[in-house]
């Protein structure tokens, strides 16, 4: 396949959908509502991502380590997760320029976000060349009917209807709030799903290099690129298997035994993140 550089259009809808992050965060933080103030989360996870922001300027520090804990409040075994030093880092540098934890938690989704969909893009353009221009623009700026009908039933006044909240809520809390965790709009505010894709889609289409040049980098690239997005989140990398087993039964006949000895070479690095991860 002929090698090309990223369309600058496709750079400029990623670069956009990547600032939706850091923009929400300043906004929250920065221009809260009239009579209300920040609470310092954007989701209910929020928590959980700027106590690893701050590890590596507070000592390693917990705050759900109690009295009884045999390890205290500062100690480096409370943080055991990959992505847990993923945003440790980029909460040092933060730290180093002054910015808000707040403000560091939101460009670091936006950076997840910007490298996922470029994965998509790269991967789209090995399995539908030609029309993977209109995939990755139907794929990145669409978010499911839940923010549609959201903004419709407003508009109509529904809002205010008795019980529209409940009913509602059961909709949007699948559709908006715990969905299948592969849309954009879904995972923002979710490094650790946008990171392990962006690693998984982009060994994917790795290994569809390797299999058209033949190089043993680009199977090398492809397996640690399995590995790692498999250690950020231990969910995404034996889907990400998943599918080029399945891929194994479509291929011809006579490419059948070379795709699949090739999977099973492939499966390694994956147990080894799921391992690691546990």
């Amino acid at each position: 396949m002929e090698r090309r550089r990223t369309p600058y259009w496709v750079l400029f809808i990623a670069l956009g959908c990547a600032l939706i992050e850091p923009a929400t965060h300043v906004w929250i933080h920065y221009f809260p509502p009239s009579g209300t103030a920040p609470s310092g989360l954007h989701t209910y996870d929020s928590i959980f991502y700027l106590i690893p922001m701050r590890m590596f300027y507070t000592g390693f520090h917990s705050p759900y380590a109690t009295v009884q804990d045999v390890l205290g409040p500062h100690n480096i075994l409370h943080f055991t997760q990959i992505i847990d030093y993923v945003h440790g880092c980029m909460g040092l540098l933060g730290h180093w320029a002054g910015l808000h934890e707040f403000i560091t938690l939101g460009i670091s989704n936006g950076l997840g976000v910007f490298l996922y969909l470029l994965a998509v893009y790269a991967l789209l353009r090995r399995i539908i060349p030609r029309a993977s221009g209109g995939a990755f623009t139907l794929f990145a700026l669409s978010g499911g009917p839940g923010g549609l009908m959201y903004i419709v039933t407003g508009s109509l006044g529904m809002h205010h209807v008795p019980n529209f909240e409940p009913y509602f809520n059961r909709y949007a809390r699948y559709e908006l709030l715990e969905g299948a965790f592969i849309k954009p709009l879904s995972i923002m505010p979710r490094l650790y799903y946008t990171l392990s894709l962006a690693l998984c889609l982009y060994g994917l289409a790795l290994y569809l290099d390797y299999e058209r040049e033949n190089r043993r980098r680009t199977l090398l690239f492809a397996a640690l690129a399995l590995f790692a997005g498999t250690l950020v989140n231990l969910r995404i990398g034996p889907m990400a298997w998943g599918v080029l087993l399945l891929r194994v039964f479509v291929l011809p006949p006579a490419e059948r035994k070379r795709g699949f000895r090739l999977t099973m070479l492939l499966a390694m690095p994956t147990c080894i993140g799921v391992m690691l991860s546990l």
